[in-house]
């Protein structure tokens, strides 16, 4: 285990996101970011900090965005599968990589293309 430094240099995270990479691509155990750190120093946090904090460094960020992607489909595919609970993965999938309900529209609120010429007419 490595000691925390106390401030996270280019090096050091890029030697860090490296690593996390490397494991997830060696391993496919891992489905969550926290499965990734759990040995690390610091939190899962910490990942979305660096992505913030290095936006514009193109090696850091491709590699975070790397690893986020392989975990997304690693929990979508583990729910097409029924590897998963279905109801976890799609509260993952919203709360942890943007995934969105498509909002249902009510049937009185439907546009259709009668509707339309009318509203255009008037």
């Amino acid at each position: 285990m490595t000691t925390k430094p106390k401030k996270y240099t280019r090096e050091y995270v890029l030697g860090e996101v490296n690593d996390l990479l490397s494991r997830l691509r060696t391993s496919k155990e891992y489905v969550f970011k926290g499965e990734l750190v759990e040995e690390k120093p610091y939190s899962r946090q910490r990942i979305s900090e660096w992505a913030d904090a290095f936006m514009e460094d193109e090696e850091i960020s491709d590699t975070i965005r790397k690893i986020d992607d392989i975990l997304e489909t690693r929990a979508f595919v583990g729910g097409l599968k029924r590897q998963f609970s279905t109801a976890m993965v799609k509260f993952h999938l919203t709360n942890n990589h943007g995934w969105i309900d498509k909002p249902k529209i009510a049937e009185s609120e439907k546009m259709t293309i009668s509707k339309l010429l009318l509203a255009i007419d008037e």
